[in-house]
């Protein structure tokens, strides 16, 4: 059996190796949404443009139903929209009233920039979804294969094992592992509705009361700045997650009864995770927050 110091730097490798790709798909994330963020402010800025007096929004011209030109350029628009969303597979329900939409014969100014600024939110969430479902698959299988590797080179043993298929691999990640019995595919869909319902209010609001294009611009970004946050909290902690329990996967395929805890020491880490360091548990009481990582959010 390899001594003490081995066990140590073949799993911090591991972990390293979990972090990196977190922090690659989290910048990603984060440009992403930043673009959407900018797309959408110009659109908010053009709509506005167009009907401002003295950058006061009149709400009698707010409602004001669009004349045939502007009609004309905004069914163009929704054609698109439906296509990108087939395209990108976004919701059903999306798509449906986008369908809707285009077959109207008269679409008033505010809803056309509702439906504008909600395919902007379909577009963010549909893309994180995506991203956290191909990234925590990825982290699943990478830390089960590694560790497993590892498990075996250390104590020189070595055997075939049955790995983890798609099927498998899909149940595992569909399985609840929080208090709450979310998915991060559930917290997406929440996150989403909860975005699209302020954003609409908001944009209501604004008009009635007669805010300019900076002041809804500013709401807009402080909005999103949330959704931002919120999708690097769950990248990191669902990563966490799966990797984590891709080593239990491991433990129990190869019949190990004890695992200690290993934290990374410097100034960044939690008090709780310094607590955790070093202490030892039984595999069978593996539980995500309470014996094993991640003991917090991020």
């Amino acid at each position: 059996m390899r001594n003490e110091e081995y066990w140590l730097k073949r799993f911090e490798a591991i972990e390293s190796n979990v972090n990196r790709a977190a922090t690659s798909t989290i910048a990603d994330t984060e440009r992403n949404i930043t673009k959407v963020q900018r797309d959408l402010e110009k659109e908010i800025a053009r709509w506005y443009s167009r009907f401002a007096t003295n950058n006061q929004i009149d709400i009698v011209e707010a409602r004001r139903l669009l004349n045939s030109n502007e009609l004309t350029e905004f069914r163009w628009s929704v054609d698109e929209y439906i296509q990108y969303a087939k395209e990108n597979t976004l919701s059903g329900e999306w798509i449906r009233q986008l369908e809707n939409a285009s077959a109207k014969v008269r679409v008033s100014r505010l809803e056309a920039l509702k439906l504008q600024t909600q395919h902007a939110v379909e577009s963010i969430f549909g893309n994180q979804l995506d991203t956290i479902d191909t990234l925590v698959k990825r982290q699943f299988l990478n830390t089960y294969y590694h560790a497993m590797f590892e498990v075996q080179r250390g104590f020189n043993i070595g055997w075939d094992i049955a790995g983890v298929d798609d099927r498998r691999l899909q149940a595992i990640i569909n399985r609840p592992w929080t208090t709450d019995q979310l998915t991060f595919s559930d917290r997406i869909w929440r996150d989403k509705q909860r975005m699209v319902g302020e954003l609409e209010k908001t944009l209501t609001q604004s008009l009635l009361l007669g805010r300019n294009s900076n002041e809804i611009i500013e709401d807009f970004a402080e909005k999103m700045q949330t959704t931002k946050n919120n999708a690097v909290r769950l990248i990191a902690t669902e990563s966490s997650y799966f990797s984590a329990l891709a080593e239990k996967e491991v433990y129990d395929e190869l019949d190990v009864k004890r695992f200690r805890i290993l934290a990374t020491l410097d100034r960044l880490t939690s008090d709780i995770c310094q607590e955790m360091d070093g202490k030892v548990f039984l595999v069978r009481e593996f539980q995500p927050g309470v014996t094993a990582n991640p003991f917090h959010p991020w």
